[in-house]
């Protein structure tokens, strides 16, 4: 398993309409564990999400974003890498008017993850009698 780490760097009074986005690369695979680590001092004030394009990666349910404070979320979306290029966006803005903060985000990537179904399909049907003699 493959593990990727970014720090987002969030200004104070950072707002929603205007979250900080940086992109990371990953490999191709099935992403098998995501950490996000919001550090002592957030104070439930800074923000995060991971997206896919316009897809919520974590958390899962739209227009929504974690927050937290010396806590590490960590979550196991198994989710499939689409197309190239193997990208993902984390996002995050910053309530504090007055202090900067940063959030950590840690990817686990499987790069046989992909190929899982595929290979239990090959598997049951190697095995399971379809009407062959």
């Amino acid at each position: 398993m493959d593990a990727y780490r970014i720090k987002l760097e969030l200004p104070a009074d950072t707002t929603e309409e205007n979250a900080v986005k940086e992109t990371i690369k990953l490999e191709h695979g099935a992403i098998r564990l995501i950490e996000i680590a919001f550090p002592d001092g957030c104070a439930d004030l800074a923000h995060a999400r991971v997206m896919d394009g316009i897809i919520n990666v974590s958390p899962r349910n739209e227009g929504e974003w974690w927050a937290w404070n010396d806590f590490t979320i960590r979550y196991d979306p198994n989710y499939k890498m689409r197309g190239a290029p193997f990208e993902l966006q984390v996002e995050g803005w910053n309530e504090d008017i007055y202090y900067a903060k940063y959030i950590i985000f840690r990817f686990y990537v499987d790069p046989k993850g992909d190929k899982l179904g595929e290979n239990l399909l090959q598997t049951l049907f190697n095995y399971v009698p379809f009407g062959r003699d």
